[in-house]
């Protein structure tokens, strides 16, 4: 249990230990941490569930109502210095975040930034409005789509980039005062997760309900009556639901506009699924994808992953030894692929670019004999984890 109390109109204490009045708090999801408002580095409180803090003696129900509780315990000007005669002069921080959508891949990302607010948003800030916080999702093409321009996919979010604005108060921005590099202060980055998305006060949740053998794009295409999708501009738009019993979230990235049947008809790559392990509800048994020779992504003896792979119990029947190769950021962390070899070919398991495979030192990349079992645990993106039935050295 955190305990917080007032000391003075300077200091507040922490489990008993005193502190400055320089500390400023960051909500994400039902947890909350409390950073120093000069020096992002000088945590105080990592990421922990609201119920886990007492403030003034009491406790509160949501991160939201601790946050609102913490302002003025946390942080003050008086803080500052200067002769003010111990006079502690009102003031009621309450923080602003600007979301400034997504970018694929920049050069430099401060200057990125610099050009898409002078260009696009307009920062309005008071005195009160510290801190005022810039973030930008980051999003990732597949690994076998080009490395630019137009593709049959979908780009994925990967992670969500902060930065303090050091600006100050007044109009910033189109329409206002422009902004420069230095006026920004990078915070670390952050795993982007369906609460960044659904905790977002604009945000439009749709939940599309359980599906079974049909794709969230069909659903939405045969909707009667049409259903009406807001601009990127108002807010983001969540799709939530189950296909085939597993937990999925989409992130809308097409054009708004009525959806459905006699309506306008959505695309493959109005949507973004959200990165995160899917959750399989009800069942525990995965359905069989059988591959062989002639399986899509299985060429010259070598199988590549691919992302219906997913969620399926993987059964190689091949003739003759072959290759597995495993592609960088085509899952996330925490995904689980399992499967056997049925055939007479041994499956050697190979990292593709950017990849990096690990497994027992005393045993083999490779399956061990026919009908032997092997998993692969995605332990992040690139860093991936062999084990099961596999051959000793």
């Amino acid at each position: 249990m955190n305990t917080i109390n007032i000391v003075n109109d300077k200091r507040f204490s922490l489990n008993d230990t005193e502190y400055l009045k320089n500390y400023i708090t960051e909500v994400r999801g039902n947890n909350i941490s409390i950073f120093n408002c000069y020096e992002s580095k000088d945590v105080l409180v990592e990421l922990s569930h609201y119920s886990q803090f007492k403030v003034k003696g009491l406790t509160y129900s949501s991160a939201k109502a601790l946050q609102v509780a913490l302002l003025d315990v946390l942080y003050s000007r008086n803080t500052l210095g200067g002769d003010n005669h111990d006079y502690a002069f009102e003031q009621n921080n309450v923080g602003k975040i600007y979301e400034l959508g997504f970018f694929e891949k920049v050069d430099n990302l401060y200057t990125a930034i610099v050009n898409l607010v002078n260009s696009y948003y307009t920062l309005n800030l008071t005195e009160k409005d510290t801190p005022a916080i810039l973030t930008i999702f980051k999003s990732e093409r597949p690994y076998w789509a080009p490395a630019s321009g137009p593709f049959n996919g979908t780009m994925r979010p990967v992670a969500k980039h902060g930065f303090l604005f050091l600006g100050g108060k007044g109009t910033w921005g189109l329409n206002g005062a422009t902004i420069t590099a230095d006026m920004l202060y990078a915070l670390p980055a952050e795993n982007l997760t369906v609460n960044d998305i659904e905790s977002n006060p604009s945000t439009q949740a749709i939940n599309f309900g359980a599906l079974t053998n049909q794709t969230v794009l069909q659903w939405l295409n045969t909707r009667v009556p049409g259903l009406a999708i807001q601009s990127q501009d108002d807010g983001y738009t969540l799709f939530k639901g189950t296909i085939d019993g597993m937990l999925k979230s989409y992130l809308w990235v097409g054009t708004a506009g009525i959806y459905g049947a006699g309506s306008t008809q959505s695309i493959a790559n109005d949507f973004q699924e959200l990165s995160g392990e899917s959750l399989q509800v009800g069942s525990v048994h995965r359905p069989v994808k059988v591959i062989n020779e002639n399986t899509a992504g299985f060429e010259n003896g070598t199988y590549t992953l691919r992302l219906d792979d997913k969620d399926k119990w993987l059964t190689f029947n091949v003739g003759s030894n072959f290759t597995v190769r495993i592609p960088a950021f085509i899952f996330p962390a925490n995904t689980l692929l399992e499967g056997d070899s049925t055939g007479n070919g041994q499956a050697t398991f190979v990292a593709g670019s950017g990849a990096t495979l690990t497994h027992p030192p005393s045993e083999m990349p490779k399956t061990a004999e026919k009908n032997s079992v092997f998993a692969l645990k995605f332990r992040t993106a690139t860093d991936i984890s062999l084990y099961g039935r596999l051959e000793l050295l």
